[in-house]
């Protein structure tokens, strides 16, 4: 509640829970400490209200409005369906997930790059550098002992869901959900939360909604578990198919040693994915040897050197920001805004080459000052 209090559907909640107008603008106007005291009683009114009508299953919530997007993946346009939760549903959705959040927590494996805490790109890319690198060190042991070494990540290919979202099945969720999940009245929660997102014919899963992101990375678990399983029987032993798969939501990242292990393997994982859960995972999948094409994932390209490089794409944003200080000599906010973000993705990559010719280091120290001067200015605390 605390994060979104500057919203006005958060304000008008509130408001209708207590909360007078005089303390709320109290709030607003104590820009150098943020004292949120004032909120609490009527956030205690909120979450009883919210409890009172969970027991008696009974949730008092306006209906939600949808709108269309328009996205830019990959060039090429697409629409997307996005919802407008109220502000009492928000606050169904967080007591939906968190009470259920030991499940979430046991379910979603370590490669699932998405949602929980300290768990991103950065995350996932050190992470496939890891595969990379430990292929590198067992064949340069294999190579000074004269043993034979076949690279496990020599293979990738990456898979993505179609139409993920609208797509995804409440009554399988659920169905997984309950098994793992022996209270009542939580499912009933989840389950009318849920099948408040089928409205006008739509009748998958909110793009938007906190519920919609963890039912779907729940789901998308067991196909995780599902492609690691998968093994054939060579010369007596059994041989796992695929070395290692990292999924960033719907998007799927499967290694293996050879072609032919991915070839098998994405055929059972078809059909796995559409029987059990209903999901249809695009056809358009090309495998690709790691030698002569790298990993483009999550904005970083992992090369099978181990070295790590910005996306084309965003390497283009990157440069064209640095160079405008170079030739102005000074950062607009939003420019400044973009330059601190950039800084990430350059820390984090072999790059060193631009941190060099585009002064990068100046740069981004230019940059943070003119935020935190705004930031400073903006809270009353700058001292001219």
């Amino acid at each position: 509640m605390f994060r979104h209090y500057k919203r006005n559907d958060f304000k008008r909640l509130l408001i209708c829970h207590g909360l007078s107008e005089a303390e709320y603008q109290s709030v607003l106007n104590d820009r150098k400490y943020h004292d949120k005291t004032p909120f609490l009683p009527a956030i205690e009114s909120i979450a009883k209200y919210a409890c009172d009508c969970i027991r008696a299953r009974k949730l008092d919530m306006p209906p939600i409005k949808y709108r269309k997007k328009m996205e830019i993946c990959g060039g090429v346009p697409k629409e997307r369906l996005i919802g407008n939760e109220s502000a009492i549903q928000q606050v169904y959705d967080y007591i939906a997930v968190y009470s259920s959040m030991d499940i979430f927590k046991r379910f979603i494996v370590l490669q699932q790059m998405s949602s929980l805490k300290d768990r991103g790109q950065e995350k996932g890319m050190r992470m496939i550098r890891s595969w990379i690198r430990s292929d590198i060190k067992g064949k340069k042991y294999s190579d000074q002992h004269g043993y034979r070494y076949t690279k496990k990540n020599l293979f990738f290919v990456k898979r993505d869901v179609r139409q993920c979202y609208p797509s995804s099945d409440m009554e399988i969720f659920l169905g997984l959900f309950g098994r793992y999940c022996g209270n009542d009245t939580i499912l009933w929660l989840w389950r009318e939360l849920l099948t408040s997102h089928h409205i006008d014919g739509y009748t998958g899963m909110m793009i938007g909604a906190l519920t919609s992101s963890w039912a779907v990375q729940f789901m998308m678990s067991f196909v995780w578990r599902y492609a690691m399983s998968l093994s054939q029987m060579r010369r007596g032993r059994k041989v796992r198919l695929i070395s290692n798969s990292l999924y960033f939501m719907d998007d799927q990242l499967y290694t293996a040693s050879s072609r032919s292990k991915l070839v098998k393997a994405m055929a059972l994982l078809d059909r796995f994915a559409w029987e059990k859960l209903h999901y249809s995972l695009k056809s358009n999948w090309q495998i690709h040897c790691i030698e002569d094409t790298p990993i483009d994932m999550m904005g970083y390209v992992i090369h099978a050197n181990g070295k790590v490089t910005i996306r084309g794409k965003n390497y283009v944003h990157i440069r064209r920001n640095f160079l405008r200080y170079q030739i102005s000599g000074h950062y607009t906010l939003k420019q400044a805004r973009r330059a601190c973000s950039f800084n990430g993705k350059v820390k984090h990559v072999n790059n060193r080459a631009i941190v060099a010719m585009y002064g990068v280091a100046k740069a981004v120290r230019v940059a943070a000052s003119v935020v935190s001067e705004h930031d400073r200015r903006k809270a009353g605390t700058l001292n001219v």
